[in-house]
């Protein structure tokens, strides 16, 4: 879908024939994208006063966000993740922020998963159709990583 004039043409991932160049087609002769591509740099600038700030600031708290973050996506405990090594970079690198130790991350887990768990059920609450959930979990015997799977049929 065009994001300029919200014109709608088939994927062209639907088959191998087919290449993205329907899409490049339509932008050529799309008069809202060539519009945009016309605007001057004054008028650019203008536009993003008007945009949110984003707040770039680093935080105690978006600080224990990132480890938490990095620990899940490496698969590390958080023991591991609130080594002294780290915590002395972190420390020299934010120096007046509160660093996170292995207490605080579990806790803020704790939190994403009651936040995620409330939000599921008012979406489960607000749905008018069947819905059908198995859940499953296991530990492999080889290399014992837990998994979780889910499975739902509406």
């Amino acid at each position: 879908m065009c994001i300029h004039c919200k014109w709608i043409g088939p994927h062209p991932n639907r088959s191998r024939s087919h290449s993205p160049g329907r899409l490049g087609t339509h932008l050529s002769t799309c008069h809202k994208y060539q519009a945009t591509l016309r605007k001057s740099v004054i008028k650019h600038l203008v536009e993003q006063v008007h945009q949110p700030y984003i707040e770039t600031e680093m935080t105690s708290q978006k600080l224990i966000e990132a480890v938490l973050n990095g620990a899940i996506h490496s698969n590390m405990s958080f023991r591991a993740a609130t080594n002294p090594v780290w915590m002395s970079l972190l420390k020299q690198a934010f120096p007046n922020l509160h660093l996170p130790d292995r207490r605080a991350l579990p806790r803020l887990l704790e939190q994403w998963a009651a936040a995620a768990r409330a939000d599921l059920k008012t979406r489960l609450l607000l749905n008018d159709s069947k819905i059908s959930l198995a859940l499953d979990g296991w530990t492999s015997s080889a290399t014992n990583v837990s998994f979780q799977g889910t499975c739902s049929r509406c």
